[in-house]
């Protein structure tokens, strides 16, 4: 994301850049009572795979597009719009037009670009400006989290912020802070699911389901298998060649002894996750010398 550093304006959107959106949503929110005003978070969830689907020029395409869209929309109801990075968009605007058929409607058409042959799916995240003294960075991050809560989740894409997001989002970090640990002290346990032949009854394998157990309490899966768009930017290269194939929710882990795969360890539908993929790998190693450990007959 490249900003013009005379006008402070993304030069692929022509908007406001992060820091000149900020400085303007602040000085309008200080001229209003609490509660006037909504900031939003709009975020683009599939931009990487429209870039590696329909190449650079479409995904840069798709970007002016919901810029352009948005920027007509805030100023028809005395509004602001900002590129904040990537794919992340801000509007800050009066809450009386919440619900109006203006902003359903920008969502529609911002969904729709003519340069590429499908929907995207937007998620807006919404903080209702009502904390004084709270900084405009922080009301942005409050409502990108309530944005975060509807990836995925496909029959909803608006979500007003609460403080039980945070609580939740804060929660996540401590089991993922902790997953180091928990793999130290074997907290992770292999629970073997037997399979059987129909025709002969026989035991042919068996569905290894790992379970969490901390300080005596079950974590389901889903909770700590990860979820592709969660993946930290440190594995960027990762992430991008994972959702370029279309895999978007990871499920299997290859477990390895002695330089040879014995089997994969995975979860049902993880819907949600941790933000390290190296925990996932580390767990399936894990279980492969704990299995091994038995005295299990090879199949």
């Amino acid at each position: 994301m490249k900003i013009d550093g005379k006008t402070g304006r993304d030069i692929l959107t022509n908007m406001y850049g992060r820091r000149v959106f900020f400085e303007r949503a602040k000085a309008m929110i200080e001229e209003k009572a609490a509660g006037y005003y909504i900031l939003s978070s709009i975020n683009v969830e599939n931009l990487k795979f429209i870039n590696s689907a329909y190449g650079l020029d479409s995904g840069d395409a798709v970007l002016r597009h919901i810029a352009d869209c948005t920027v007509r929309c805030m100023a028809a109801i005395g509004g602001i719009a900002g590129r904040i990075n990537g794919d992340a968009f801000a509007a800050l605007f009066p809450a009386s037009y919440a619900d109006s058929k203006l902003l359903a409607e920008l969502y529609l058409e911002s969904a729709a670009p003519a340069c590429i042959d499908e929907k995207i799916r937007l998620r807006v995240g919404r903080f209702v400006v009502n904390v004084p003294g709270a900084s405009i960075e922080s009301m942005y991050d409050y409502a990108k989290i309530a944005g975060d809560s509807v990836r995925g989740n496909y029959e909803k894409h608006i979500e007003y912020y609460n403080d039980f997001m945070k609580d939740e989002l804060l929660r996540k970090h401590q089991i993922i802070y902790e997953m180091d640990r928990a793999l130290a002290e074997g907290q992770f346990e292999p629970w073997l699911q037997p399979q059987y032949n129909h025709a002969t009854g026989a035991m042919i394998g068996a569905e290894v389901l790992v379970r969490w157990n901390r300080n005596g309490t079950y974590i389901s899966p889903a909770e700590f298998i990860p979820n592709v768009n969660d993946i930290d930017e440190f594995q960027k290269e990762l992430k991008e060649g994972l959702l370029a194939k279309g895999i978007h929710s990871l499920i299997l882990a290859p477990m390895w002894k002695d330089g040879r795969l014995i089997g994969f360890v995975g979860t049902d539908n993880p819907t949600r996750a941790v933000t390290h993929l190296v925990h996932l790998a580390a767990l399936g190693d894990y279980l492969a010398v704990l299995l091994t450990r038995r005295d299990f007959p090879e199949q």
